[in-house]
């Protein structure tokens, strides 16, 4: 009866020693996931959900404080502060924590889009100025060439006047 006593510690004992190995990868996981999320986010995403198989596994709670942080389901991390929505799956969560992804980043990203597309619609307009003025300027030196000539232009498909240069016959030179 004693050595049965001593074999249950022991298996009690191993339990609980292997629950804190457990723990002690969890914390570990979560931790590197949370350091990696700003320079490489799916390798946090995947230390996150390694995390989360091996507390599945052993029954455990989520631990609260990266519950907020993160998505339980893609696990990215929350973009709102007040109710929480994944930038990935679109999940959304009302519970209040901390924020992790930098707003501002997202900001400036952005104002560099729209920067970006505006540049392209200022060459696109300066493009089309250019144009016209390149035709206006063609146009013009037509229009003195032929003056030069003694001939003014007339539009095809316009009659011409009796004098035959094209220029109307109650003009005196």
């Amino acid at each position: 009866m004693n050595r049965q006593k001593q074999a249950e510690k022991q298996l009690i004992d191993a339990n609980q020693v292997e629950q804190i190995q457990d723990q002690k990868r969890i914390d570990y996981l979560l931790q590197i996931g949370e350091k990696m999320m700003g320079v490489n986010p799916k390798l946090a995403q995947n230390y996150l959900m390694k995390s989360s198989r091996i507390i599945c596994k052993r029954y455990n709670q989520f631990p609260l404080d990266f519950h907020m942080m993160f998505c339980p389901h893609c696990y990215y991390p929350f973009v709102e502060t007040k109710v929480r929505i994944c930038t990935e799956c679109g999940y959304k969560s009302s519970i209040p924590g901390i924020l992790k992804r930098n707003r501002e980043a997202i900001h400036q990203k952005k104002e560099t889009k729209k920067m970006i597309e505006a540049q392209k619609q200022q060459r696109k307009d300066q493009e089309k100025r250019r144009k016209n003025l390149k035709l206006k300027a063609a146009s013009i030196l037509q229009n003195n060439l032929n003056m030069m000539s003694g001939t003014q232009y007339t539009a095809p498909g316009s009659k011409k006047g009796n004098n035959g240069g094209g220029m109307r016959s109650d003009w005196e030179i």
